[in-house]
């Protein structure tokens, strides 16, 4: 199908059942009308091979491009490198620091033409990130794209070695083929894509 549509990027994702919403309620009555994670993990692989054979790039655990046309946006998110966002409820991370813009227009406008206000004058702040959660960050979200994390970058953003800090985490992980290592980069197999949140929880 998607050959016959003008596409060059295709994101995938499981649908998240909420509480308290219409498919929350229709999981809590019938949850067998749901596919279980055997069945879901089915039709994600059944996927990827369906649009690698249409000639995407898997580059992300849920983010599929044609040469050249990967996320820039998003790829930035991944990387843990700052970002900037300067309109009504946008999120932005620099200097370690994590802000959000107001969800109301009006109250951004008010902010953006007071003195002391500015594009990013009502932001809040919600959360300042140390050192050692910006660690575990470079790694984790690293880790969601297919080249994985670089330990010459992660030596230089972090003035340690990854290895100094992860070796047991690392060699655990390899030993359940979820991880692979190739002396510069660690990446997730094919297995671990599967199983990505449990790699993320033995780094945290």
């Amino acid at each position: 199908m998607v050959n016959t549509l003008p596409l060059n990027h295709v994101s995938i994702y499981a649908l998240s059942v909420v509480s308290g919403t219409r498919f929350g309620e229709l999981f809590r009555r019938y949850p067998e009308r749901f596919p279980d994670d055997e069945i879901e993990r089915r039709m994600t692989h059944h996927l990827v091979a369906g649009l690698e054979s249409a000639g995407f790039q898997h580059y992300e655990i849920s983010n599929f491009a044609r040469p050249g046309a990967e996320s820039r946006h998003n790829t930035v998110y991944w990387e843990a490198d700052p970002y900037l966002a300067a309109g009504p409820s946008a999120s932005s991370y620099m200097g370690g620091i994590r802000r959000t813009n107001p969800l109301s227009i009006d109250k951004w406008l008010r902010h953006l033409y007071t003195e002391e206000g500015g594009p990013f004058g009502a932001a809040t702040i919600d959360e300042i990130v140390d050192e050692d959660a910006a660690r575990v960050e470079t790694v984790i979200l690293g880790l969601r794209l297919l080249r994985g994390v670089s330990r010459s970058v992660f030596q230089e953003r972090h003035g340690v070695p990854l290895d100094t800090l992860y070796f047991q985490t690392i060699e655990s992980l390899i030993a359940k083929g979820l991880i692979d290592d190739d002396s510069e980069y660690i990446r997730l197999t094919s297995r671990g894509f599967d199983f990505a949140d449990e790699v993320a929880r033995a780094f945290l």
